[in-house]
């Protein structure tokens, strides 16, 4: 309020003014959880926000459209006025006039110079200055990026919320090295992953085809499902799905379509999150994974990160390979009312020659694993092998049952739902598929309820 009042001393509209950063900086305390006061109350982010009011022409029309929801404040924008405030010290330094300063010290990099720091790797940004420029220009940097905001000094970020952008950069660098550096720092967070990483990497995250929604490599899946997880209150869930046709017999066989789905508990919507990968990369899951759907033929998935490994169920995943980095398994039920659940693990193969001891299994929870050679210590208990069907028609029905019944998941009240859509859709009703379908509802095993 100082900032805005040195700027505006005789504005008939302070009172308007204060009501708008106080809007604004409740809206923040509100996304950034056990963060919010120090984010709210950090003095880089409170000149952002004042910043923003200054900028704005008609106030009282931008509280009205923050409390109808039309204007959104999110953590992005904020995190993007630090940056863009970051490059007006580019005024202080004595540059010589044929030097381009508007190139100099962007977002872009400010973030690769911080990441550089945070992931302790060396980082080069080309320029064109001449030699006396650069000189200047790189003893500048020493003190710009040690003091810069999202740092604390050292090299941890000031506060989650910033750690969260430098890391999804980094792993969207095009420098691979810090790339996986940053995707092995946050799969192995676990349980304990950054909360606000999903909003950051979704915000930059681009299409290579509209129809299908945005491209996210099968690598980052893992670490953006983990943070939204770790953003639920009790109460909460999220599950996640990776379906690929496995009829498909052109260009979009190696495609798979990605859906998160979040039940928040002051909301009555199931919020989708929807995008595209495909089967060409790795798919990595850290060391504490519940509530997944894969089925996707040709895809690899590598779970863990050595120690133990935890499936919460349910799990059901099939894919070509599945490789266990890890030491221990150990199958639980995430279920709070002891309702029994299961976890399906299905693969043409699987490495997990460091796995000696038996999956320990917590309450009431089945493992059940089949791939080829499963026959053997430790996993000879949970073992299964399909029955095998002669008739191809018969083979076929069971097969789409089996999709039809695998992909529900919780959506609250201990309800199994799917998206109406989603199961009426071509790749499910495929041959037989319309007709399981219709004889599932006919019979009342699955029941319709609006969109669900």
């Amino acid at each position: 309020m100082a900032k805005i009042r040195a700027k505006n001393q005789f504005s008939p509209h302070a009172q308007v003014e204060e009501e708008a950063v106080t809007l604004v900086l409740e809206k923040l305390r509100a996304q950034t959880q056990d963060d919010g006061d120090r984010f709210a109350g950090y003095a880089p982010v409170l000149e952002a926000v004042a910043r923003t009011i200054l900028e704005i022409s008609n106030v009282s029309s931008f509280i009205s459209d923050i409390k109808s929801g039309k204007q959104p404040i999110t953590l992005t924008d904020v995190a993007a006025a630090i940056l863009k405030r970051e490059t007006g010290k580019l005024d202080s330094l004595d540059i010589s006039e044929k030097t381009d300063c508007s190139k100099l010290y962007q977002k872009e990099e400010q973030l690769e110079r911080i990441c550089g720091r945070v992931y302790s790797m060396a980082i080069d940004f080309e320029n064109d200055l001449d030699p006396d420029d650069a000189e200047k220009y790189a003893r500048a940097l020493e003190t710009w990026v040690t003091d810069h905001p999202f740092l604390n000094g050292a090299v941890l970020p000031s506060s989650a919320v910033f750690g969260a952008m430098i890391s999804a950069h980094a792993m969207k660098s095009q420098n691979g090295s810090l790339a996986s550096v940053a995707l092995n720092r946050e799969l192995s967070k676990g349980s304990s992953a950054n909360p606000f990483f999903a909003e950051f990497y979704q915000a930059t995250t681009t299409s290579k085809d509209e129809s299908v929604g945005p491209f996210v490599p099968a690598g980052h899946i893992g670490a953006i499902y983990s943070s939204i997880r770790a953003s639920l209150a009790q109460g909460e869930s999220a599950n996640l799905s990776i379906e690929a046709d496995e009829d498909a017999e052109d260009e979009t066989a190696l495609e798979a379509e990605v859906e998160i789905t979040i039940n928040r508990r002051d909301k009555d919507a199931v919020r989708r999150i929807i995008f595209s990968t495909d089967q060409t990369e790795v798919l990595r899951l850290g060391s504490h994974q519940s509530s997944i759907l894969i089925d996707a033929p040709y895809l690899d998935v590598e779970i863990g990160m050595g120690g133990e490994v935890i499936f919460a169920a349910p799990i059901s995943i099939r894919c070509d390979k599945i490789r266990l980095v890890a030491e221990k398994i150990i199958v639980e039920n995430a279920s709070k009312n002891n309702e029994g659940s299961i976890v399906l693990l299905e693969a043409k193969t699987c490495e997990g020659d460091t796995i000696t001891s038996v999956p320990a299994l917590r309450g009431r929870v089945e493992l059940a694993l089949s791939w080829a050679g499963v026959k053997v210590h430790p996993w000879a208990l949970f073992a299964v092998e399909p029955t095998p069907i002669e008739d191809p028609r018969e083979d076929e029905a069971l097969r789409r049952l089996s999709k039809f019944v695998v992909v529900f998941a919780s959506h609250g009240q201990g309800r199994l739902a799917k998206f109406r859509e989603k199961l009426e859709g071509e790749k499910m009703c495929k041959g037989t598929g319309r007709a399981i379908l219709s004889e599932l509802v006919r019979t009342n095993v699955f029941s319709l309820e609006g969109e669900f």
